[in-house]
């Protein structure tokens, strides 16, 4: 794995790189935070980070923080080296996104175990984050629509189908909106989603009569289930379109919790 070095003291940057380079890691370095920071701008850059805190133009803490406020696709590791050790040095440190710091003079044995548990991290994140990308492909390729929402009704992830049934231009309009902003756009039938949402419960094959957003309606079987940690949302809906459906056929399918779809008329109790 390629490591990134930053430290502007010539012996202590040479025994670092040293260690790290007889341990079987590919080191690139940098005498400044400036060039560090340099460096983590480039194209394939470093995904492992040793940073000293003291160092001329940009220090190691603030190179940390540029690192987590422009942090996008993959996470950087990073280990600070420092030769403070009160604890208010150590929670700033912390505070500004460390993963992990080793106080001067280090041992060697010690910096090698301490990067090779940030490439453990970083080789779990990249797993997570290719399992993540097959559900999300296999996810696309489903006929139905899924989405996954707060409990206020807030949409966190949708794939594709979900996405054309509700008629919006593109993934990103659709994320961060309500589902009475999408295809529940009747209240009763937003009103009764709702409720088994906040309430956890699951429930099968409700019919509702789902609005585009270009104004048109498709009539649609919708399921619901809990479920925890996605992007914080708590529940997932899922949709299927049913071909030539009125809202006169609809009006028998009542589930047994007692959510019926709303076709305009007033549901008989």
């Amino acid at each position: 794995m390629k490591v990134l070095v930053a430290d502007d003291d010539i012996m202590s940057r040479y025994l670092t790189i040293k260690v790290l380079s007889d341990a079987g890691f590919q080191v690139v370095s940098a005498a400044n935070g400036k060039e560090a920071w340099d460096i983590l701008q480039s194209e394939n850059p470093p995904r492992l980070v040793v940073l000293d805190w003291m160092m001329p133009v940009v220090d190691g803490v603030e190179v940390c923080r540029r690192i987590r406020e422009n942090e996008m696709w993959q996470y950087t590791y990073v280990l600070l080296l420092t030769a403070r050790s009160y604890k208010c040095d150590i929670v700033a440190a912390l505070k500004a996104g460390t993963d992990d710091y080793l106080t001067k003079p280090f041992n060697r044995d010690e910096l090698v175990a301490r990067v090779q548990i940030g490439e453990g991290v970083l080789s779990r994140e990249e797993n997570l984050t290719r399992i993540n990308g097959e559900w999300r492909a296999m996810l696309d390729a489903a006929p139905f629509g899924v989405a996954c929402v707060t409990a206020d009704g807030c949409i966190r992830r949708a794939n594709s189908a979900f996405l054309q049934l509700s008629g919006f231009a593109g993934i990103k309009k659709l994320l961060g909106t309500n589902l009475a902003q999408t295809v529940f756009r009747n209240e009763t039938d937003y009103q009764g989603m709702l409720e088994f949402i906040r309430s956890g419960q699951p429930f099968d094959a409700v019919r509702i009569e789902a609005y585009r957003r270009d104004g048109t309606t498709r009539w649609i079987s919708v399921c619901g289930r809990p479920l925890e940690g996605v992007a914080g949302a708590v529940y997932e809906i899922t949709t299927s379109l049913i071909p030539a459906m009125t809202a006169a056929n609809a009006r028998p399918d009542i589930v047994a919790s007692g959510y019926r779809p709303n076709d305009g008329k007033e549901a008989s109790p």
